[in-house]
């Protein structure tokens, strides 16, 4: 049986640095989006809520369309329409 021990500082003080601030605002805000989700609130943040949400609709209605044209791109609701029974 491994026996535990308690870590020593110098290995722990890496760990417990604070990060370096960033002035890039640009640079931190990407870096704090980890998923799409995040990059997707990024500017819905900094935008005006109409243009945002009219540049939205036509993502989604590009999206929509070339998921029509071709097979390969689905969204995730329709991917258990083709299941056959």
């Amino acid at each position: 049986m491994v026996q535990r021990r308690i870590p020593r500082p110098r290995d722990l003080a890496p760990l417990l640095r604070f990060k370096a601030w960033e002035s890039n605002t640009k640079k931190r805000r990407l870096a704090q989006a980890l998923t799409l989700d995040g990059l997707r609130l990024i500017p819905q943040r900094r935008t005006p809520q109409a243009p945002y949400e009219r540049a939205a609709r036509a993502i989604e209605f590009k999206l929509r369309s070339l998921g029509a044209a071709s097979p390969s791109i689905s969204s995730a609701h329709n991917t258990t329409s083709n299941v056959v029974s």
